[in-house]
């Protein structure tokens, strides 16, 4: 039985976050799991403008391309089993794919799209692209597939999550193994031009991300502030600043160090109830808002 694994590694040369077993190193049983923190009336403020039109980016390096049905970057909602993600190969070997609850916005046929080549040593840069039932994907600011999503969007409310390794919210599924440099979700589709011109690490002229994570910067710290609840299911490591990263802003180094005493409390693996359960309240690992801030 394949075990999955996830470790964070806050710092240099964009080998940040790492998802998989590592030879010759120590490695953490789970997956990385970033909940939402809302009160009560911004939980209903942000229902009222859900994340339905959007674009998900990454930038990402498979650890091998054998692996099949992880994902990079997941939008789950925890009350029932409704996701969009980065997913790779869950159909069709070293193909990216958005994956999604039953298919319901996937193309199942993708004998035609092409096959991931990237070594373990590169990072590439995908955009996946969601305006009404249209869906298009960017590789590397280049066109990869598009296609009339089969079913409707779904409105992402203040229940969602992000994940990265397992494909969404149930026990079993696929993990991600690899290494995820940026990951980002904006509440709008962005045009190819906007996606080609993308940096890692750097925000996009005039346009505010939905959720945003810098690991070779900010780690686990979602630089738009939407997402205060993290949890690295194992137990994650904090190993600082490796040569080579910035140095972080004060207000993340606050975050990171009430992250990490959470982290020590509550380092068991997290588990929904079963098969398309959601989660009935947040994870212990909570960073208040006032900290992540």
């Amino acid at each position: 039985m394949t075990t999955n694994h996830a470790r964070t590694e806050l710092g240099g040369e964009g080998d940040i976050l790492r998802l998989g077993t590592m030879v010759l190193s120590t490695v953490l049983s789970g997956a990385v799991l970033l909940l939402s923190s809302f009160a009560a009336d911004a939980a209903e403020a942000l229902r009222e403008t859900a994340l339905v039109d959007k674009t998900l980016v990454v930038w990402v390096s498979p650890a091998n391309l054998t692996q099949s049905g992880g994902t990079a970057l997941t939008v789950n909602d925890t009350t029932i089993d409704r996701f969009d993600g980065v997913v790779f190969a869950e159909l069709e070997p070293q193909v990216w794919m958005p994956g999604s609850n039953g298919y319901s916005r996937t193309e199942k046929t993708q004998t035609d799209w092409p096959r991931e080549t990237a070594g373990p040593d590169q990072f590439v840069h995908l955009a996946f692209v969601y305006q009404g039932r249209q869906i298009t994907v960017y590789r590397n600011g280049e066109a990869y597939a598009a296609y009339a999503s089969p079913g409707e969007p779904y409105p992402f409310g203040g229940n969602a999550a992000v994940l990265f390794g397992p494909r969404h919210l149930q026990e079993g599924v696929a993990c991600f193994f690899g290494r995820i440099r940026d990951a980002r979700v904006y509440a709008r589709p962005l045009d190819r031009e906007t996606i080609a011109a993308m940096q890692p690490g750097e925000p996009v002229p005039q346009i505010e991300p939905w959720a945003w994570w810098d690991f070779a910067a900010t780690g686990t710290y979602d630089r738009a502030g939407r997402f205060n609840q993290v949890k690295l299911s194992g137990g994650g490591e904090d190993r600082g600043r490796l040569p080579g990263a910035r140095r972080r802003p004060a207000r993340h180094a606050r975050h990171h160090r009430a992250r990490r005493r959470a982290d020590r409390r509550d380092s068991h693996a997290l588990v929904p109830a079963g098969p398309g359960a959601g989660l009935g309240r947040p994870v212990n690992s909570h960073v208040p808002r006032e900290a992540a801030r």
